[in-house]
């Protein structure tokens, strides 16, 4: 498993590390925390005081150091001058911290740190996430799926990802275009949420998938294509990546774009968005998506619920006494009030 998240989300990354080691055996699942340059330091330090032999066995928590990736900054337009624009004008470029971006790296780097002891496959986690079941159960289930097809290399699939259900169609904006001239059908397609990812780091290499990501990263520069004002990591994956039953279907001109590469859909529950206990008795993975998070005061009830049996740095009781709830109830009034003199 490979989390990205930096030392400063001590608390969500606590509890997932509390959750995995509850829904699996962790003596055979080793956890590996991408940190960024200086920040491995801080990540050693918290787990030497919160995780080693107390959350997670020492063995099997690792910490992974990797440098900035340049190739990624001028694809982005990040360059050593853009520092005298100021970091308002650099925070809309999500590409900063670049531990959003790490996971797609993750192959590469193992494959420079590790060599012949880098990992086939893993699971990538966001760390706004609660881990319910056993993840050996998915890798059961899709690992053999997965890697380099011999017999017909376009077919190989090297990513797995969540199904995304949708009754209605998505809105793809200015990618359509391209979408659809590299033959991917939209009607059938609402994307994907990359919280949640099963690679396989040879196939991953082999099929150039970062060079693919970094030409979409480009192209959106010069003629915008993703259908948002920030650019995020996990928009380039539409167009890099397409469900491998649906058909890919080209029209005139795919040539001029990289192709698009068959992805693995595993089920839902793997990547819920649980709002409901009755859900949440249903899922696997719950991500705790968008800003109302379970550790904040903002978050939903029935998440801070869940929560407070994994929050590892604050009694449980703390989360539901009446101080606290005193607290969510002055938050509550403030908020009306900024609404009422907007």
């Amino acid at each position: 498993i490979t989390l990205s998240c930096g030392s400063n989300y001590k608390i969500p990354l606590l509890s997932l590390l509390k959750s995995i080691y509850l829904a699996t055996d962790p003596r055979k699942v080793r956890i590996w925390a991408f940190a960024e340059e200086d920040d491995s330091d801080r990540m050693e330090a918290l787990f030497e005081d919160h995780a080693y032999d107390k959350l997670y066995p020492r063995e099997n928590l690792r910490v992974m150091r990797f440098e900035r990736m340049l190739d990624l900054d001028m694809a982005l337009g990040i360059q050593d001058h853009d520092a005298a624009l100021g970091d308002h004008k650099r925070g809309h470029i999500l590409a900063k911290n670049q531990g959003n971006w790490v996971r797609y790296y993750m192959p590469k780097i193992f494959k420079e740190k590790l060599g012949d002891a880098a990992p086939n496959q893993y699971l990538y986690l966001d760390c706004d996430m609660l881990v319910l079941e056993d993840p050996r159960n998915l890798a059961n289930e899709i690992s053999r799926k997965m890697g380099i097809d011999a017999q017909n290399f376009n077919s190989s699939i090297c990513l797995g990802a969540a199904q995304r259900p949708s009754s209605k169609s998505t809105h793809w904006g200015a990618g359509a275009k391209a979408l659809k001239t590299m033959g991917v059908q939209i009607k059938a397609f609402h994307g994907l949420n990359a919280g949640v990812l099963y690679i396989d780091s040879e196939c991953w290499m082999q099929t150039g998938a970062v060079e693919r990501i970094l030409f979409w990263l480009r192209q959106n520069r010069k003629q915008r294509v993703f259908n948002q004002g920030r650019v995020g990591s996990q928009v380039p994956l539409y167009f890099t990546f397409y469900p491998a039953h649906i058909p890919l279907i080209p029209r005139e001109g795919w040539e001029e774009f990289p192709q698009p590469w068959p992805y693995l859909m595993f089920e839902t529950k793997w990547n819920s968005k649980a709002k409901s206990m009755e859900s949440i008795n249903n899922s696997s993975i719950v991500h705790f998506t968008g800003i109302q998070k379970p550790w904040m005061h903002s978050g939903l009830a029935v998440h801070q619920h869940l929560y407070s049996y994994f929050n590892v740095l604050e009694p449980r009781t703390d989360l539901f006494s009446p101080e606290r709830e005193a607290e969510r109830e002055r938050e509550r009034e403030e908020r009306e009030r900024e609404r009422g003199e907007r």
